[in-house]
């Protein structure tokens, strides 16, 4: 039987390492995509306690190059991709009336430059194998 197969921006915490294990318990094998690579490591752990292979890869979403980088090492550790989950992200506690150019342009890189620079690359890497859909952002 073959595995789907799907990276997931994000698996530290969170909804990222539930939408994880979710995958996992629908007989997914996962690669992660974090910059804490800590944490990505111990949601790939239980990721393995169900019987399914999980990567941790460290990446930082907002650098493209990076993240160009990783989407296409963990299609390769994977042997293929078939879905993306956009998970990563942060947020500001900064108050709004306090918030600095700088402070939001960080947010911005992570939060929209990161999932676009994924769903396009997830994109491109599913239409080189002949797949047509599976991209989907939460």
């Amino acid at each position: 039987m073959t595995h789907r197969k799907a990276i997931v921006t994000g698996s530290a915490r969170g909804i990222d390492e539930a939408t994880v294990l979710a995958l996992a318990a629908q007989g997914y094998d996962t690669v992660g995509i974090d910059c804490n690579l800590v944490g990505a490591e111990a949601t790939a752990l239980k990721a393995s306690a169900v019987g399914r292979k999980h990567h941790a890869l460290l990446c930082d979403v907002a650098n493209e190059a990076q993240l160009v980088k990783a989407m296409a090492d963990a299609t390769t550790l994977l042997g293929g991709l078939d879905a993306l989950a956009t998970c990563a992200g942060v947020t500001e506690k900064t108050p709004f009336m306090d918030l600095t150019s700088s402070e939001f342009k960080a947010t911005f890189d992570v939060n929209v430059i990161g999932t676009f620079v994924a769903v396009r690359e997830a994109a491109k890497l599913m239409r080189h194998s002949g797949k047509t859909a599976g991209v989907f952002a939460p």
